[in-house]
């Protein structure tokens, strides 16, 4: 699951600049595949910084915050493969949402989504046996003495 979608970006970018950044093949229409990927990128960008704090992939309803980000790095993405120069309130929004990335990652934004410390790890126990009930002695396996092992010098 994506956490913004085509229509997302559609309401905060112009649907010819969409065109333009991801017709490569001039049929003048949004090409989904390149759209799907930008996100794609984005949203990946945001599991690695949330993913400390929270359960990531974020299920559905998707926190309002994350779906913007997601917005916001799509678009960035989007200008970013075409190789030019990237406007610069687009550049403006990737730093701010890296920033707010970063805040999220240090625990100083709550999403409202399921906390990484809310899934307990299992319990991993060692247990040591009392040394008087030890399983293997020199009286029980052959070559055990101080002596060393007779199955060739190990």
């Amino acid at each position: 699951m994506s956490y913004s979608v085509l229509t997302d970006l559609q309401n905060v970018l112009r649907a010819d600049a969409l065109i333009q950044l991801t017709d490569d093949e001039n049929l003048g229409q949004i090409n989904q595949d390149r759209v799907n990927e930008a996100i794609a990128r984005g949203d990946s960008l945001i599991d690695s910084y949330c993913s400390s704090k929270f359960i990531v992939p974020f299920g559905a309803p998707v926190p309002a915050t994350v779906r913007m980000l997601s917005e916001d790095l799509a678009i960035y993405h989007l200008y970013a493969r075409r190789g030019e120069e990237i406007p610069g309130s687009v550049n403006d929004k990737f730093k701010n949402a890296l920033k707010q990335l970063s805040n999220i990652s240090k625990g100083l934004v709550n999403l409202g989504a399921p906390s990484a410390s809310a899934v307990e790890d299992p319990e991993i126990s060692i247990s040591t046996p009392d040394p008087s009930t030890r399983t293997f002695t020199s009286d029980n396996t052959p070559g055990l003495n101080g002596s060393g092992s007779t199955l060739g010098g190990y």
